[in-house]
């Protein structure tokens, strides 16, 4: 099994290679160019795909949920023209959103199943509904669920949106419906039914029985390289939570 990792900031590309050599995370290609610039040609031969990949966090993610050896793309497009935080945020548009770039990919390689990450304000940008239409035209089914870091045990709130597209030919989503002949399925949305107790009952509440951030430390679950990184972590996901969404596509499909 082999990746490819796409990251065009230097410093995060640095550590994802040394995590590599490491054996810390799944070997393979480190491209640290924009994504602009990648072609389906750079990624055709790997089971795994992470765009915008940062210091690995869905790579832990798929790992810590048990994904296995089966083709996966991850992608956290870029939040700064749709986050609150950006009182200037262009929204759908902007140079900072390339979901377009991240769709063009997915249209010349036609991975089984996708899952990202994108901030919760991006809603009202109409993020996810591009997201969904496009996905949709092409044949995928979509799902997603707005979930907060908080519901891991994390000190900090944190609203993302978790989404899932996967080949409607071969997998279903929740609620999506069946058509004409027997074998013919049509793509479908899906507010995705996580189970939040669950989540709330993983074993992630610090010792004193306040909740703990999640990335802190080595001793909260990330490999050797990523602790106190706060240069990357800013803009990391909090893979426990990204697990727990990964978990609850992969019941539906059991």
């Amino acid at each position: 099994m082999t990746a490819f990792y796409n990251e065009c900031d230097p410093f995060p590309a640095g550590k994802l290679r040394r995590l590599i050599e490491r054996e810390r995370i799944t070997p393979g290609t480190v491209d640290d160019r924009s994504i602009t610039e990648v072609t389906g040609d750079d990624i055709k031969g790997h089971n795994r795909c992470h765009l915008f990949a940062g210091v690995a966090g869905w790579e832990l993610a798929l790992e810590i949920a048990g994904w296995g050896a089966d083709p996966v793309w991850t992608g956290s497009c870029p939040c700064q023209d749709f986050s609150v935080g950006n009182q200037d945020a262009p929204g759908i548009g902007g140079e900072r959103d390339l979901w377009p770039d991240m769709y063009r990919l997915v249209c010349e390689c036609r991975p089984p199943i996708v899952i990202g990450e994108q901030v919760a304000d991006a809603i009202a940008y109409g993020w996810m509904d591009r997201l969904q239409a496009d996905m949709e035209k092409i044949g995928y089914a979509v799902g997603f669920a707005v979930l907060p870091a908080c519901s891991v045990g994390t000190t900090h709130i944190r609203q993302r949106i978790y989404w899932v597209a996967a080949d409607a030919g071969s997998f279903r989503m929740p609620g999506q419906s069946t058509a004409g002949s027997a074998g013919e399925v049509r793509p479908g949305r899906a507010y995705w039914p996580v189970d939040l107790q669950s989540v709330i009952d993983s074993p992630y509440s610090g010792r004193d029985g306040l909740p703990q951030p999640l990335i802190r430390s080595r001793r909260d679950g990330l490999p050797d390289g990523l602790a106190g990184l706060i240069r990357c972590v800013g803009n990391a996901i909090v893979p426990q939570l990204a697990a727990e969404f990964i978990r609850s596509f992969m019941e539906c499909q059991a």
